[in-house]
């Protein structure tokens, strides 16, 4: 039964179609419960949750929080992983984008887990990093500013994430502000490899390479667009997926495409709001980009998403995103990305003159 165990937590970490993962899940679980250890079914169930978080699902994001409660009546140990994952997913700021949660049900999660900080004594560090992603994320960036402070003062303990993490998200918080300068500089350690973990400087590339396009040094830009990009994998980095989409599209075409080609399966599946938003602006500003520039017409494959359906599908997430916030703040976001874009395409202009008299191609 352990075999079956762990090959059903395998395939479903593998399986890009989301129902199915959650059901090879569901069946390990039952098997956990049943043969297996109480680690196991821990294990089990957590694996479950961070997929239904992912993919967000409502019966599923539920039950997670079902799963906190179940799960906080047993021993100490399993109180702090169980907290820790918490603090970790929020951390991630995977429940924030979700714009089929209300305002009021993610205040009510961030609560929960204050809550149970404070209950068992841990500090509130990762509680206030969180909320503070979130409230940017929302439009909130006043009271973002107020979490922002909280955070870097409340002390490290156990369920603080690690000082790589909390590295990107301090560069993060300035980019967010328009802070590019201040970010670069905090996240020096980062790109230098004094501060490294198991996503950064991964998921640092992608911010980086936004920065030095906002400052308009386009050499730079690229630098970290191919560090980017040789770092992105998978449906999860989507959203990442998107910007870079954007940014090819105008520097690196054949690459573009290939990313396009590589990842347009997934904007049809259940996947996070938000990053979805992000890879279909990305593409876009692509599709528009052969419209206007190619000199031949461009053999789509079947698998490729059509133009308007894309369009039609940002304004729907833009709405959404916007009545769930109850402000412009995503309306104004995307605003702001097809601006750089388009400040992209006017900076690739004599970038491409000088390539072609001689002076190099960046690095």
């Amino acid at each position: 039964m352990k075999y079956r165990f762990d090959a059903l937590l395998a395939r479903a970490c593998r399986c890009e179609d989301e129902l199915q993962a959650l059901a090879l899940y569901e069946e390990a679980i039952v098997i956990a419960d049943r043969y297996l250890t109480e680690s196991d079914a821990y294990r089990a169930r957590m694996d479950y949750s961070e997929k239904a978080v992912e993919t967000c699902f409502l019966r599923q994001v539920a039950g997670f929080f079902r799963l906190v409660l179940d799960q906080i009546c047993r021993a100490s140990r399993a109180v702090f992983e169980l907290l820790h994952d918490v603090a970790f997913q929020m951390g991630r700021r995977r429940f924030a984008p979700f714009r089929r949660l209300s305002i009021e049900q993610l205040e009510r999660m961030f609560a929960l887990f204050k809550t149970y900080c404070e209950k068992y004594n841990y500090s509130l560090r990762p509680y206030y990093e969180a909320y503070m992603h979130f409230r940017l994320s929302s439009g909130n960036l006043a009271e973002a500013d107020e979490y922002y402070r909280q955070w870097r003062k409340a002390k490290r303990d156990g369920l603080s994430n690690c000082q790589a993490c909390e590295q990107h998200a301090t560069g993060e918080y300035y980019i967010a502000k328009g802070h590019y300068k201040r970010a670069l500089q905090l996240l020096k350690p980062v790109l230098e490899g004094k501060l490294t973990c198991r996503s950064v400087p991964k998921s640092t590339y992608i911010i980086v390479m936004e920065a030095y396009l906002a400052l308009g040094q386009l050499e730079e830009a690229s630098k970290y667009a191919g560090k980017a990009y040789r770092s992105l994998k998978g449906v999860n980095d989507l959203g990442k997926y998107g910007k870079l989409i954007a940014f090819c599209a105008v520097t690196n075409r054949r690459r573009a495409l290939k990313m396009y080609r590589e990842t347009c399966r997934y904007a049809r599946l259940n996947v996070n709001d938000w990053a979805k938003l992000h890879y279909l602006v990305g593409v876009q500003f692509l599709l528009e980009q052969l419209g206007e520039g190619a000199k031949r017409r461009r053999t789509a494959s079947p698998a490729e998403l059509d133009y308007a359906w894309v369009r039609s599908e940002v304004e729907r997430l833009v709405k959404a995103f916007d009545e769930r916030n109850q402000n412009e703040y995503v309306s104004r976001r995307i605003e702001g990305l097809r601006k750089s874009f388009e400040k992209l395409k006017r900076m690739s202009v004599p970038e491409a003159r000088r390539r072609e008299e001689g002076g190099g191609t960046p690095s």
